[in-house]
């Protein structure tokens, strides 16, 4: 069955080794071990995963978002569908287009989930992983 999303899990973020993980292979082909039980989630798209995971009660602690012209950052129909927002939630926003490496990165994220049709730079986001490895092979 072909996966919706792609998903990325970068070690040494929060993971512990005896964490308990299932493996399966993501829609680039790799075989990726995912936490049974993920604390700390990035989601690389507002609409299509960040308010799907918060109508499941599993906010991510970081998202892609979108800004309006002053400045400030959204969810696109997060308040509507679920009344959070970066405003008045503890999620940070990591940039629209272009994601904040450092900003993921200092999430500490187990779990870092994508679309397959977003260029997201993967191999950047494992360099700079807390010890450069990632659980994908």
């Amino acid at each position: 069955m072909r996966l919706i999303f792609s998903l990325l899990l970068l070690v040494g973020c929060t993971v512990q080794a005896a964490e308990p993980v299932q493996s399966f292979t993501d829609d680039l082909g790799r075989v990726v071990n995912v936490p049974l039980h993920p604390q700390r989630i990035v989601s690389l798209h507002d609409l299509d995963i960040t308010i799907p995971l918060i109508e499941l009660g599993v906010p991510p602690v970081a998202s892609h978002g979108r800004t309006r012209p002053d400045g400030s950052h959204f969810l696109r129909s997060g308040v509507l569908l679920t009344g959070v927002d970066f405003d008045n939630s503890n999620m940070t926003y990591i940039g629209t287009a272009d994601i904040d490496i450092e900003a993921i990165v200092a999430a500490k994220p187990d779990l870092i989930i994508t679309e397959p049709s977003r260029n997201t730079p993967i191999e950047q986001l494992e360099k700079n992983s807390a010890d450069g490895q990632h659980r994908s092979s």
